[in-house]
């Protein structure tokens, strides 16, 4: 029983994760888009059709997912 409660526990943990990693991308990439930085940005990509907010929080939503639960000491 307690296997099971850490394994839900785990993936509501995991899917709360990618959902605040997906607001804080979307602030990155709308900080970033005021700063000329985001029109470079924007140019390298070739695609204008997105705002560097869809395109932060696309990233932080799949970064969520690529962390490492170990630590180095």
């Amino acid at each position: 029983m307690e296997t099971v409660i850490a394994l839900v526990v785990g993936g509501v943990l995991l899917f709360f994760s990618a959902i605040i990693q997906s607001l804080l991308g979307a602030f990155s990439g709308w900080a970033v888009s005021l700063t000329p930085l985001g029109d470079w940005i924007r140019h390298v990509l070739d695609n204008p059709n997105y705002t560097l907010a869809e395109l932060g929080a696309l990233l932080g939503f799949v970064g969520a997912f690529f962390r490492s639960t170990q630590t180095k000491t």
